[in-house]
């Protein structure tokens, strides 16, 4: 294609410039952290490590650079072994904020759980209530691993229960973040003790009474994670209540249940415009152990 010499004397000045941007953009270390982020959500989750390594490198002292890198090792590219070095580093260069530390605090436990480093997953949960006693998250990991770890039945779910009147006391907050985020918590701990209950019967000669609590305690997650608010995590709540249900033998219960969560999540992608969020979520609830 031919231009003119007029056409083309403006293209000549512009290319040099896009390329210095983008030249810009690889060394700013907040784009490249942002970048990260977004390949995260698009499931490119060695891009996203790429992207966090190169900020890094610009900006070492950064902790939600490391925050980011410890989630994706721990969380998505399953190499959960490195993720603690990470969590640290975050720790480390985010000193005196205590709202950000519980959350590395939450994960780093979550990490060493899964890592058979029962101990110090429990005392990295205790840390983060510590600085905030309502903070449901680790204290669900903590009976988790109660249960899961240290086989004690009653002190997990009394771990649990000690959330609840924490969590409803912020019900009536004036802002609606806080009550969003607290009725996700209710229904959390709720569906926690479901799983518990449920494998506690497993365990047992009769396991139908374990699994009647089971039953009520994944009901009462419903309660609080509704469709409107929690479609995901809703759908997730069913999955897990129609194994209860068929363990009880209450087929129409599970069916009833079935037909709701293939309505909620078709309605979910429906919703989702994004075709790579879209993907994930189908292969998320179509590969599931059936």
């Amino acid at each position: 294609m031919c231009f003119k010499n007029s056409e083309t004397k403006g293209m000549s000045l512009k290319f040099p410039e896009i390329g210095q941007a983008i030249q810009y953009l690889s060394k700013d270390p907040k784009h490249l952290f942002n970048q990260a982020e977004r390949q995260v959500q698009e499931g490119d989750y060695q891009s996203a490590l790429d992207s966090l390594d190169q900020a890094l490198g610009l900006n070492p002292r950064n902790p939600e650079f490391w925050y980011l890198k410890g989630k994706i090792l721990a969380y998505h590219l399953k190499e959960a072994h490195h993720a603690p070095v990470a969590f640290d580093k975050a720790l480390k260069f985010a000193a005196y904020n205590n709202k950000f530390r519980k959350k590395i605090f939450n994960n780093r436990g979550n990490v060493l759980k899964d890592l058979g480093r029962n101990e110090e997953a429990v005392t990295d949960y205790h840390k983060a209530l510590r600085i905030d006693s309502s903070y449901w998250q680790a204290r669900k990991g903590w009976g988790a691993l109660i249960f899961s770890r240290f086989y004690d039945y009653s002190t997990a779910l009394a771990k649990l229960d000690e959330g609840f009147p924490l969590s409803q006391a912020k019900l009536k907050d004036a802002s609606p973040k806080v009550r969003n985020y607290h009725q996700q918590g209710c229904g959390q701990l709720h569906r926690t003790k479901g799983k518990i209950h449920y494998k506690h019967g497993l365990q047992q000669a009769d396991p139908y009474p374990s699994w009647e609590k089971a039953k009520t305690s994944y009901e009462q997650a419903l309660r609080f994670l509704t469709a409107q608010v929690f479609p995901k995590e809703r759908i997730e709540i069913i999955e897990e209540l129609i194994q209860v249900f068929l363990a009880l033998g209450q087929i129409k219960e599970a069916e009833h249940l079935l037909r709701e969560g293939s309505a909620l999540l078709d309605r979910l992608l429906m919703q989702t415009q994004n075709f790579q969020h879209k993907r994930m979520l189908t292969l998320e609830f179509t590969s599931r152990d059936a």
